[in-house]
């Protein structure tokens, strides 16, 4: 796989808000896991909430910069950061709805957790990697 060699603002800034959405999905089940274990302290469910709601923000940036740098990742890094932004927000509307009494959808919310967090761990990774490089094999230059 070939590194990419282009530093520009898009694609050093799509790294850095790539890794920081993969660690926001890494804390969420930290931060639900100390709820459950102590659901006599609302905060660590209120940090939940509030985290999901930044991931909100942060994955739309992110579809923002995977468009600008998309010479550099290709087309396929933006829809797979459209999806994960979808994704994101439907999870958080899930998790406010279990919280305004409605019954939390357990069977959706939980699983669609774990498919964010995979589909928010790959994309740090890609992100080191000319994507679109890998897809053009080098051809000969005709004169």
């Amino acid at each position: 796989m070939a590194m990419i060699k282009d530093k520009s603002g898009p694609v050093m800034g799509f790294r850095a808000i790539a890794i920081l959405v993969a660690l926001l999905l890494l804390l969420q089940p930290i931060l639900i896991g100390q709820y459950l274990a102590h659901p006599e302290h609302d905060g660590w469910k209120d940090a939940h909430a509030m985290v999901g709601d930044i991931l909100i923000l942060l994955t739309l940036i992110m579809v923002g910069l995977a468009f600008l740098a998309r010479r550099t990742f290709g087309i396929g890094m933006v829809f797979h950061c459209l999806a994960l932004f979808v994704l994101v927000f439907i999870q958080s509307f899930l998790g406010h709805a279990a919280s305004d009494g409605h019954p939390t959808p357990k069977g959706i919310h939980v699983p669609l957790g774990v498919l964010l967090f995979g589909m928010g761990i790959f994309v740090p990774f890609l992100s080191f990697y000319d994507l679109k490089a890998q897809r053009m094999p080098n051809r000969p230059e005709t004169g």
